[in-house]
This record gives structure tokens, C-alpha cells and sequence, in this order.
């Protein structure tokens, strides 16, 4: 895979990261506009916080009828690769990296589809809870299933690797 990031050298190409379903897609308000003139820090977070949890619901979280399990994230990192300015559109674009027995690692991409820039990035590590206890827990098969279901949909990406610090653990 080739890099899009002359700075990073690790990012996937636009093109390939438009493959992916986009997770949310809007035109930046006026109202997120920040004292430097362009998209505010807490915007980027919140438009990728939605993202994240549009993949987390297919996996089958915030089901009524679950309401025993749910999702948290243990780890973020954000990265700002490029500005967005009122006006320019934005799209979200998940990609699992990996998973264990209770945890899964992915990186979500904010991309600005009105210039063709990667504008920032959010790393995470999220882990499947048992809500009765409010610990850690193996994920559910069907949640395991769904979870190899989109690692295997990312698959195309090749070998993204991130420079991150978010790393699996036990």
C-alpha cells in the first residue's frame, strides 16, 4: 500500500479509505468554526466518537435486549493530519485493525472530501464489558462473528499499520 501522508508516510490513500462505508458524512457548520478560523478540536472528536459507534452498533451493541453487555473504550488517540474549514465536507471511515478474546483495535479516519485529505485520525482500543459485574469479558460468538466479519471487510487496506501507541493487551 502506498501513503498518502508526505509528513506520516502511513496513511492509506483517499481512494482506498472511500472503499470503506462512510460511518457519518456532513458539511461543517458555521457554528464549528473555532477562534483560528476552521474546524474546532472537540468537532473532530465528536464526529468520530459517531463513527466508532456506528461500527459498534452493527456488532450488535445498544441492543434493548442486551441490556447486560456493552462496549468501552479504553484507549484514544487523536492525530490532526490536516485543516477543515466551514463549508468543506467530511466523511468518517473505520478500519478494525485487530481483536483477542476481549478486545479490538481500530482507527478511524476523518476525511475531507472537499479537499481529499485525511484531516485527523482516532485511534482506539475498546474492550466488550459485562455490565452485571462492570468488568472486562470475553465477546459474546456473535459479537466475535460480526467483529471478524468487518476486520475481513477492511481487509482490501492491506497492512495498516498506525505509528500509535494503541496496542492490543491481555
Amino acid at each position: 500500500m502506498t501513503s498518502s501522508d508526505t509528513r506520516g508516510g502511513w496513511l492509506p490513500p483517499v481512494a482506498e479509505l472511500l472503499l470503506l462505508p462512510a460511518e457519518m458524512k456532513q458539511g461543517i457548520p458555521p457554528e464549528y468554526e473555532d477562534l483560528n478560523g476552521h474546524m474546532n478540536i472537540k468537532h473532530y472528536f465528536e464526529l468520530q466518537s459517531f463513527a466508532v459507534w456506528a461500527v459498534f452498533r452493527r456488532l450488535g451493541y445498544e441492543d434493548a435486549k442486551r441490556p447486560d453487555e456493552g462496549a468501552f473504550t479504553l484507549e484514544q488517540h487523536l492525530r490532526y493530519h490536516n485543516e477543515v474549514l466551514v463549508g468543506q465536507e467530511v466523511s468518517a471511515h473505520v478500519v478494525l485493525l485487530d481483536r483477542s478474546a476481549k478486545l479490538v483495535r481500530g482507527i478511524s479516519f476523518l476525511v475531507n472530501r472537499t479537499t481529499d485529505q485525511v484531516a485527523n485520525t482516532l485511534e482506539f482500543v475498546s474492550a466488550h464489558v459485562d455490565l452485571t459485574v462492570r468488568r472486562t469479558s470475553p465477546f459474546p460468538a456473535r459479537v466475535a462473528d460480526a467483529l471478524d466479519a468487518e476486520l475481513e471487510r477492511c481487509a482490501h487496506l492491506g497492512d495498516v499499520t498506525s505509528p500509535g501507541p494503541a496496542r492490543l493487551r491481555s
